[in-house]
C-alpha cells in the first residue's frame, strides 16, 4: 500500500512539473552580430534587462517589439522582463550563441488578461502633439552636457503634462562628417557600484521619440523623449544615450533625481 502510495505522489508531482514546464517561455538566444526580435501581443510599456551583457531596444512604430542582442561575447545566462499595456508581465530566459538560428519569438499566442481600466492620462496621439509642440520650445537649461568626438549633446528642458514626462535635448554635429542616430537608450541605475556587487540597471523606453534621423556636418536638431511619469533618488542617475548606426560616436546624459524634479508643466 506505501508503495503504490509513494507511486500516485510522484506521478502527481510528475504531472505538476511537467505542466510548469510546458507552459513556460522559450529560451531567446542572442548574439553579437545579430538582432532577435521579440513580438509581444501589446505595446511594450517598460523593460528590465538582468545585466549590461545584453541590449534590449524598442522597434519605432512598432511598440510591441523588442529589439535584442549581446554586448559582448559568451556572456552568462540572464533574462529580460518585459511589461506590457495589458498589464502582463513576461520574464523570459537569455542565453548566448554566436549563431542563433530563432532570430524571431512570438508571445502573441499566450492568453491576455483582462484589458487594464482607461489610464486618465495622455494617450498616444496626445503625446505625439505634445512632443512636437515641446521640441520647438525655447531652451530652458543648458546641463547636463558631453562633448566628444567632435559632438555635444545637452538637456535643454524637462516638462510634465498629465503623467507623462518629456526630455528635450539638442544634439550639434560639430564634424564634417554626417551623424545617422540609430537609435536611443534610456536606464536607471545606481551612482555607485560597491565592491564585487552587480551594478542593476532599469531600462525604461520611451512611450514617443520624435527625433531626426541625419544630422549633417556642422548641423544641430533638438530632440524629444517621452516617458511615464517617474522620479529617481538621490543615489541614482537616469541616462539617456544616443547611438551612432555605423559608427561609434555615442553620447550619454546622465541626470539626478534633482534635476526631474525641475521639470515645468505644460497645458
Amino acid at each position: 500500500m506505501k508503495i503504490i502510495l509513494v507511486f500516485l505522489t510522484s506521478l502527481f508531482w510528475a504531472n505538476i512539473c511537467s505542466a510548469q514546464v510546458a507552459g513556460s517561455y522559450p529560451t531567446v538566444k542572442v548574439g553579437k552580430n545579430t538582432t532577435t526580435m521579440l513580438v509581444f501581443p501589446t505595446a511594450i510599456k517598460d523593460a528590465d534587462r538582468g545585466s549590461s551583457d545584453i541590449i534590449i531596444q524598442p522597434v519605432k512604430n512598432a511598440r510591441h517589439v523588442l529589439k535584442v542582442k549581446a554586448a559582448k561575447d559568451s556572456f552568462l545566462p540572464t533574462n529580460v522582463t518585459v511589461f506590457t499595456l495589458d498589464d502582463r508581465m513576461y520574464t523570459v530566459s537569455v542565453q548566448f550563441d554566436a549563431e542563433p538560428q530563432e532570430l524571431s519569438y512570438n508571445f502573441t499566442g499566450l492568453p491576455l488578461n483582462e484589458p487594464p481600466p482607461t489610464s486618465q492620462g495622455l494617450n498616444e496621439s496626445e503625446i505625439a502633439q505634445a512632443a512636437n509642440i515641446i521640441v520647438g520650445l525655447k531652451p530652458l537649461r543648458k546641463k547636463p552636457t558631453h562633448s566628444a568626438y567632435s559632438m555635444q549633446c545637452k538637456l535643454t528642458g524637462i516638462y510634465v503634462k498629465n503623467g507623462t514626462i518629456f526630455f528635450q535635448f539638442f544634439l550639434k554635429n560639430n564634424s564634417n562628417i554626417p551623424f545617422y542616430l540609430d537609435f536611443i537608450r534610456c536606464y536607471q541605475r545606481d551612482k555607485l557600484k560597491a565592491k564585487r556587487s552587480s551594478q542593476m540597471e532599469k531600462e525604461i523606453i520611451p512611450s514617443h521619440f520624435k527625433q531626426q534621423a541625419t544630422l549633417d556636418g556642422h548641423q544641430g536638431a533638438y530632440y524629444v523623449a517621452a516617458f511615464d511619469q517617474f522620479t529617481i533618488a538621490n543615489n541614482k542617475v537616469f541616462a539617456i544615450e544616443c547611438f551612432e548606426k555605423n559608427g561609434d560616436r555615442h553620447m550619454s546624459l546622465r541626470l539626478k533625481g534633482k534635476h526631474i524634479l525641475r521639470a515645468q508643466v505644460i497645458r
